[in-house]
């Protein structure tokens, strides 16, 4: 399917294209600056991204584990409708030397994602802790949209299709976990990065791509390193089955290069945390397993893992079962897009996949979607493609509607 095909890519398009990016940012913006409720869950991760805020200002460690549960218990405060006292909080925690779980071995698997906190540290120091962290989600979800508009334009999508992928992101529970003080929407927002970079690679821009891939791999790096190993191997395995079955002007040399060098990020981002001496893998079955580091961990481990995952998949089905809306658009995203832009599927369903793998890696229910929040990126760019063929579709009847009525008015004449 040929870049744009049947919505035009002149300056009438790319005014479209910008008008009505800028009219759902402008809503989109709205929404999320004036809605009281945008945090609706106080998350225990939070506090340990204000404490290692903090300490990026200059506090003293115990100066920021003390700021950031000041913090978390205003915040549960508010977001429990006042069920919970911010100073009785703040006292019972700081009796036993901050929210638990407390140990050093949990601690350091926050040390080891410093992206985050050193993204907000700047507007914290400026704007204040709270509006700081209300200003980064709000750039994030902006930001996330307008990656999310380039990506699906650049891979094949006409306007139409380009704004409604746009529209489909702050319609899911993408929108959600974008606004978060997480890492989930930074993650969303550097993986959207990743797949333009490498779009630009497979059009032809070699240099701007590689050059866009690499310093999202770098922030990846720093704000979620297991995410991105996984993505970077998510990502030549579905460049690789581009190569062999993706169109003619796909299955080239340079396709196959793409996927060689994802396959190099993979063995960097798995590399460079080993020799940092960050967790790995078994490290965070550990905390799993041992509730964070605070009971003995079982013999057998991975078998543990495995049979949690059953459960986990079995909860998954209850959950969707009952409402399947999400899992339908999903899938029927991933139809569409491997049938109609397999360019835009591979990049795409690389992502969902790595989702996968990450909340496969913590099956814990008790997360919602936020682990596999990627895989709604599939019903994100699916919807995209459905309005894209809808309005490819319509075209030439109104096209027809108007030279009859245009004859019908000249034969009165």
């Amino acid at each position: 399917m040929a870049m744009g095909r049947g919505t035009g890519r002149g300056t009438g398009a790319t005014g479209i294209l910008v008008g009505g990016g800028l009219l759902i940012t402008l809503l989109v913006g709205l929404l999320v600056a004036l809605d009281p409720q945008r945090q609706q869950t106080t998350w225990n991760d939070t506090y340990r991204y204000v404490a290692t805020i903090e300490r990026i200002l200059g506090h003293d460690a115990a100066e920021a584990r003390s700021i950031a549960l000041h913090w978390y218990c205003a915040d549960e405060a508010r977001t429990s409708g006042g069920a919970t006292h911010a100073a009785t909080c703040v006292a019972g925690w700081t009796r036993i030397g901050g929210l638990a779980p407390n140990t050093a071995r949990y601690n350091a698997i926050f040390d080891a994602r410093p992206g985050y906190p050193l993204l907000v540290a700047p507007f914290a120091a400026v704007l204040g802790l709270n509006a700081g962290l209300a200003v980064v989600a709000w750039l994030v979800t902006i930001a996330a949209g307008w990656l999310c508009l380039l990506l699906a334009r650049l891979a094949g999508l006409g306007v139409a299709g380009s704004l409604g992928s746009m529209v489909a992101l702050y319609c899911l529970p993408t929108f959600f976990w974008l606004q978060q003080d997480l890492t989930e929407g930074v993650t969303l927002a550097c993986t959207l990065v990743l797949l333009v970079g490498s779009v630009l690679v497979l059009r032809g821009r070699v240099v701007a791509g590689l050059v866009v891939s690499t310093l999202a791999y770098a922030a990846g790096l720093l704000i979620r390193y297991s995410t991105f190993s996984l993505q970077a191997v998510c990502l030549a395995g579905c460049l690789f089955v581009l190569a062999l079955l993706g169109p003619e002007e796909l299955r080239t040399r340079r396709t196959i290069r793409l996927a060689g060098y994802h396959a190099g990020a993979f063995v960097i981002l798995t590399v460079i945390p080993m020799l940092l001496g960050w967790p790995g893998f078994r490290e965070s079955l550990t905390d799993t397993f041992s509730d964070h580091f605070t009971h003995a961990v079982p013999g057998d481990l991975y078998g543990h893992w495995l049979s949690l995952i059953g459960r986990y998949i079995a909860s998954l089905g209850r959950l969707y079962g009952g409402d399947p809306i999400l899992p339908l658009l999903v899938v029927a995203g991933l139809v569409l897009l491997w049938r109609g832009e397999r360019l835009l599927a591979a990049l795409v369903s690389a992502a969902a996949l790595t989702g996968i793998g990450s909340a496969l890696a913590h099956p814990l229910a008790s997360q919602g979607s936020r682990l596999y929040v990627q895989v709604f990126l599939l019903a994100v760019f699916g919807l995209g493609l459905g309005v894209d063929l809808a309005h490819r579709s319509l075209l030439p009847r109104l096209a027809a509607e108007r030279v009859s009525r245009v004859r019908r008015e000249d034969d009165v004449n």
